[in-house]
């Protein structure tokens, strides 16, 4: 997947990331491509495979330790 780093970081904005790591030189990212990232909202810096960014974009937050954070909200408020 040939992505300019404008792209990619387009895309990992839209997943509430950062990309903590040098851009490829090349700019080509596979979808299994491993990238190492922090969240925007909590600061949690994470491994994400591309792939598992895209699908979650479509779907939902990215940020597993947000997702953890909104569950035991919900929780307590019961």
């Amino acid at each position: 997947m040939k992505l300019t780093d404008k792209q990619l970081d387009g895309i990992l904005q839209q997943a509430g990331l950062r990309l903590m790591q040098s851009y490829n030189a090349e700019g080509k990212y596979r979808k299994n491509d491993w990238l190492y990232t922090s969240c925007v909202r909590c600061g949690t810096e994470a491994h994400y495979c591309l792939r598992y960014i895209l699908h979650k974009n479509d779907v939902g937050d990215v940020c597993r330790s947000e997702e953890r954070f909104s569950r035991n909200a919900e929780t307590d408020l019961v």
